[in-house]
C-alpha cells in the first residue's frame, strides 16, 4: 500500500477487503488473497474510504468519493461481487 488503510473486513468467503487513502494497489480499495493485493474492480475516482462493511455477499463502502468504478456515488456504493 502506499498510503493509509483506514479499514479492513472479510467477508463470509474469507476474503480480505481493505480501504484507504492508497491508490496502489487498486484506488483507494483493494484484496488480499492470502498472497498479494489486488485491485477491486477499477475502485473510486478519488479521495478515500473510511468504512467497509459486509452483508451477506455485498461489500459496503463509505467516504469522501463521488464515483465508484465510473459509477456514480455520492459517498457510499456497494460491490455486488462482480460491479458497483
Amino acid at each position: 500500500m502506499n498510503n493509509a488503510v483506514n479499514a479492513l473486513v472479510t467477508d463470509t468467503n474469507g476474503t480480505l477487503y481493505a480501504g484507504g487513502a492508497f491508490t496502489t494497489p487498486g484506488n483507494h480499495i483493494a484484496t488480499w488473497n492470502g498472497t498479494a493485493w489486488s485491485p477491486l474492480g477499477s475502485g473510486m475516482s478519488v479521495g478515500e474510504l473510511c468504512a467497509l462493511a459486509v452483508s451477506g455477499t455485498d461489500l459496503y463502502v463509505g467516504g469522501w468519493f463521488t464515483n465508484a468504478g465510473g459509477v456514480p456515488a455520492n459517498h457510499i456504493a456497494k460491490w455486488d461481487g462482480t460491479a458497483w
